[in-house]
């Protein structure tokens, strides 16, 4: 089903305003209606689109760009929504790019900052007269059409354009694996693009940069876009993870509960864009480190300590989500054979997890805890002379979720026990700690 949409836009102030350019984007959108200019009341309509979500922006020579993200048209209904623009610092000057008619209003000019070049512009010029033949009148013949105007019936021929030029310049100066041509210019910081540049700073002030792109799953990062005077942008994202707010000149990237690549898009109200990508990881092990002394109890084969457990990668923050140990059957043999079949346990709950730092990573607050440490339990025994060799094993799943999503195993680690011949002498190991003790050492609990 289809609908209207009907967009009111005035001042601050309130007083309608003519003559602004008003766009809508929207996966339903018909590629032929999505730009119109407000009439003398101010308004702009859209008749008989399709229902959906749109992000609906509002622009004009001498106003700061508007965007409203997340509108709703609801088919066979007449749908509306208000904008109100601010006067833009500077005067807000209008820019026009010579080569392709393409314009956008702000206080710096974000798509001539630097020279047009001849090779990328005649191929955004094959381009736009291939996609826009039609609407650009091009001959068969010679593949050439009319040349863009400022109208907006032109509006998407010109956003075409200046998309293939940018394309254009970047296959030109850039060589595989993004390495720089010999004589050719070195490439765009992939976080930028037509003057915008997207800030990033993990909301987790450790382990590791703030700035680093490689994040672990539903870590959080801060993304403001630069320089303030862009104003007001719509976010969006694809690959996995969440934006909030989807628009405005800052917005918070969650990062989803499993691997991705995920990209983050910021697209200012004349069309104009910039991204930047992130690496999300799972945690891919763990390990282990000891706290306190080696636990033992004496005249007995026993061995045993209490250990800190670390998430890898170290250089991402886990903070947000949660650790178990999942269940397993023991094997048991010699004087250890009375563990045979010994069923591990799963932790009570479900463990948080630290902000971490760079040396060691994010540690696991869990499952037991003494003073403010938190540790695992890790212990075997057996009992008094004679002795007799012996093994015992667990080889125990570990498993990580995000706040009452669905559990993942991401590692095991092993418990690991054995018992000497006539000595007793026990080892214990577990996530890379080792201990040992004999059966005259003294009981340490």
């Amino acid at each position: 089903m289809k609908g209207d949409l009907v967009v009111t836009v005035t001042t601050s102030e309130g007083t309608a305003l003519a003559g602004v350019t008003v766009t809508i984007l929207g996966t339903t959108l018909d590629t032929d209606n999505d730009n119109a200019t407000t009439d003398s009341s101010g308004v702009a309509s859209f008749k008989n689109i399709g229902e959906g979500q749109y992000n609906v922006s509002a622009s004009r020579e001498g106003f700061t760009p508007e965007v409203k993200n997340g509108v709703t048209v609801a088919g066979a209904t007449s749908n509306t929504v208000a904008l109100a623009l601010k006067a833009a610092p500077g005067g807000g000057k209008l820019y026009v790019c010579k080569d392709c008619g393409a314009n956008w209003t702000g206080t710096t000019n974000r798509r001539a900052a630097r020279p047009l070049e001849s090779e990328a512009v005649e191929a955004a010029n094959k381009e736009v007269w291939t996609k826009c033949a039609k609407r650009l009148g091009t001959d068969p013949k010679t593949g050439k059409g009319r040349k863009l105007t400022m109208s907006s019936d032109d509006y998407l021929c010109r956003r075409k354009w200046m998309d293939a030029y940018l394309k254009a310049v970047g296959d030109k100066t850039s060589g595989k694996n993004g390495k720089t041509k010999k004589g050719g210019k070195k490439p765009d910081d992939p976080k930028k693009k037509c003057g915008m540049t997207i800030e990033s700073e993990t909301v987790a002030a450790a382990p590791g940069s703030r700035k680093r792109t490689k994040i672990g799953v539903a870590e959080k990062v801060k993304l403001t876009i630069k320089p303030p005077t862009v104003g007001s942008v719509a976010w969006s994202v694809t690959g996995g993870g969440t934006l909030s707010p989807a628009a405005g000149t800052s917005t918070v990237f969650t990062a989803g509960d499993r691997t991705s690549t995920s990209k983050v898009q910021a697209m200012a109200a004349d069309g104009s864009t910039c991204e930047i990508t992130f690496t999300v990881v799972e945690p891919s092990g763990a390990y282990q480190v000891q706290f306190g002394k080696t636990l033992h109890r004496n005249a007995t084969a026993s061995v045993g300590f209490r250990g800190i457990t670390y998430l890898l990668p170290k250089e991402v923050s886990f903070e947000n989500i949660e650790i178990n140990e999942g269940t397993c059957v023991g094997v048991g043999t010699g004087c250890l054979a009375g563990l045979n079949g010994k069923v591990h346990p799963v932790w009570p709950s479900w463990a948080t997890v630290s902000k971490g730092d760079s040396a060691k990573g994010c540690h696991v607050e869990g499952p037991n805890k003494r003073g403010s440490v938190y540790y695992d339990f890790v212990y075997t025994q057996d009992g008094g002379a004679p002795f007799t060799a012996g093994t015992f094993k667990w080889v125990i799943p570990w498993q990580f979720r995000v706040s009452g999503g669905t559990p993942k195993e991401f590692t095991k680690l092993t418990h690991d026990a054995v018992c000497a011949v006539t000595t007793g002498k026990t080892t214990q190991s577990k996530g890379g700690v080792t201990v040992s003790a004999m059966p005259a050492e003294p009981t340490e609990n």
